[in-house]
This record gives C-alpha cells, sequence and structure tokens, in this order.
C-alpha cells in the first residue's frame, strides 16, 4: 500500500520520488553490508572515516565513466 501511495503521489506532481537505504548486518565478527541510492557506508577505524559504498546516482555513473570530474560530482 505504501509503494502504491507514493507511486500515485509521484504521478500526480510529475515527479520522481525514491528513497535510500543503507544496513549493516553484524555477527561473530564478521559483517555485511548493503545500500540502495545515494546512502552512504563508511569505516571509522583508529581515527579515519573511509567510504566503503558507492552511490547508486547518475552522478556516480558520470563519475566511474570520466565524464565528469570528482570536482563536477
Amino acid at each position: 500500500r505504501a509503494n502504491a501511495e507514493i507511486r500515485r503521489i509521484s504521478q500526480s506532481r510529475g515527479v520522481t520520488i525514491g528513497s535510500t537505504v543503507a544496513a549493516l548486518l553484524a555477527m561473530d565478527g564478521r559483517f555485511a553490508c548493503l545500500w540502495a541510492g545515494d546512502s552512504r557506508v563508511y569505516l571509522i577505524r583508529n581515527g579515519s572515516i573511509s567510504q566503503i559504498s558507492r552511490d547508486h546516482t547518475e552522478v556516480q555513473e558520470l563519475l566511474d565513466k570520466g565524464m565528469i570530474s570528482a570536482a563536477e560530482a
């Protein structure tokens, strides 16, 4: 029902509505992460932060293809 309502609102407004999610599963010293959209997953270790996921966006695709620079992104 929620999906149908979101689609209805999207169509009535003439826009695309989306969502993002990031999830971390951890057990017994192991982990798995999953994400969709432009939600990001970061690793924080020894005072350092690093991004370990990649955005699922058009901008990221253009960046990966070398069509735009990181500054343009």
